[in-house]
């Protein structure tokens, strides 16, 4: 019975640790666009676009390939 619980607990713990490493991926990924677009050179919305679009699609894959992971 107690082989039952220990699985469960492991994947919550895993599960928040997941969670909040997403979370301050996302916040170092606000900051650098915050810090591409107020650069000396210009000020160019595409660039703080681009960061988040990139960091978006390697944060989505790696969701995608946890999630693939964890069905099996």
């Amino acid at each position: 019975m107690s082989d039952s619980k220990k699985p469960a607990r492991n994947s919550t713990r895993r599960s928040n640790g997941l969670i909040v490493l997403f979370s301050v991926l996302v916040a170092w990924t606000l900051l650098i666009a915050i810090g591409s677009f107020h650069t000396q050179a210009s000020t160019d919305f595409r660039r703080p676009l681009i960061v988040i679009a990139c960091m978006s699609v390697f944060l989505g894959g790696w969701a995608l390939a946890l999630r693939t992971r964890q069905s099996r």
